[in-house]
């Protein structure tokens, strides 16, 4: 179901802006702090969050969450069926045999 993607992508998101702006945060105000501490851990942690963030974020507001959006859209559209919580749970213990024929 791609509206259960959507939201998780939402979700993964909000934590992603919560996380840069503290990592911004931390950055700008305890520079001096950081700069002298012994730990390279927590620095490198800062700036991977602080950078990393401008990139993700933006890559999930205007790629991945509006292509699940559409994905949802169409399979609305064509009216497609989902399994419900039961009978996905039945179905995800079923075995599988892989036939590598696309």
């Amino acid at each position: 179901n791609a509206l259960f993607e959507v939201m998780e992508a939402g979700i993964w998101t909000c934590i992603y802006v919560l996380g840069t702006t503290m990592g911004w945060y931390l950055l700008l105000t305890q520079y001096e702090q950081i700069s002298r501490s012994k730990s390279k851990s927590a620095k490198y942690f800062l700036y991977y969050i602080a950078v990393w963030g401008l990139l993700y974020i933006p890559y999930m507001l205007l790629s991945n969450i509006p292509m699940y959006v559409r994905r949802w859209r169409v399979d609305e559209i064509n009216h497609k069926t989902y399994l419900g919580i039961m009978d996905g749970a039945r179905d995800s213990v079923q075995c599988r045999v892989p036939t590598r024929a696309w």
